[in-house]
């Protein structure tokens, strides 16, 4: 029995199957940039939803505080510090209007802990005004907004911080309504700042944050978005970054007493 010997692969042999390895890596190649791609949205999506959570409650925790003072320390202090009333021009409660600035409050208050938004110390019985803003700061030479703060101390009419500082990235936009009461029962529109009748009427507050990842590229598809944040109009981006819109309305627990 005569036995063929092995001649080799013809060159149309090696092309076909040159062709199919490439299609084959192809699709391996094509399966792992999309399970990447997901991989990376999605971790934009939570890491958005996380921000957005963080500055709510930091927010709300210290809007519902607002106006706080130990009975025992003196007479009932102001909920928030607008015009005249700021020691400083940073101090201040600002409604910026447009759709690309964001609003400044300043929550005053004696804080239980006797620290300021960012954890400087004060004394016992000393007033507080955390003012929180959103700013921007350069990282890998693209700015990234944030939601900053900083304490000024009534009691010692000084800074209790030294300098602003970010609390949590991602916050591009902050809008904020004040509901106002006018017969002390119910509220019966919210306005912004600027159109408040009397501090002394607010009961509620009402935030609105455009939050993103806070990362300099996003891996969202690049196209146009809108969005409406509370009063702000719409406002658009055409990036790859992913954003959502977060609101919330806070009580104020010390305003059931009227200031007056």
């Amino acid at each position: 029995m005569l036995l063929n010997k092995q001649s080799g692969l013809s060159l149309i042999e090696l092309m076909i199957a040159l062709v199919l390895g490439l299609l084959l890596l192809a699709g391996v190649l094509q399966v792992f940039l999309g399970s990447s791609q997901t991989y990376r949205l999605t971790g934009d999506l939570a890491r958005a939803q996380e921000n957005g959570r963080f500055a709510l409650d930091m927010l709300a925790r210290d809007i519902r505080m607002a106006g706080y003072r130990n009975p025992d320390r003196g007479e009932l202090i102001d909920f928030f510090i607008v015009g005249s009333d700021c020691p400083n021009t940073e101090a201040c409660t600002v409604n910026v209007s447009g759709t690309t600035e964001s609003d400044t409050i300043a929550v005053q208050l004696d804080p239980e802990e006797n620290t300021d938004c960012l954890g400087s110390s004060v004394g016992a019985d000393d007033i507080v005004i955390n003012i929180y803003s959103v700013r921007t700061q350069p990282i890998s030479g693209v700015n990234i907004s944030s939601l900053f703060c900083r304490g000024w101390n009534v009691t010692t009419g000084a800074w209790s911080s030294p300098s602003v500082q970010p609390l949590v990235d991602g916050i591009e936009n902050m809008q904020i309504l004040y509901g106002i009461a006018p017969d002390e029962k119910f509220i019966t529109r919210y306005v912004t700042a600027d159109n408040v009748p009397d501090w002394n009427k607010i009961r509620a507050v009402r935030i609105g944050l455009l939050v993103s990842a806070g990362n300099v590229t996003g891996a969202a598809e690049s196209k146009k978005r809108e969005y409406i944040i509370l009063d702000s109009g719409g406002v658009s981006f055409t990036d790859r970054q992913a954003r959502y819109v977060y609101t919330t309305t806070v009580n104020l627990n010390n305003s059931l007493t009227d200031q007056i």
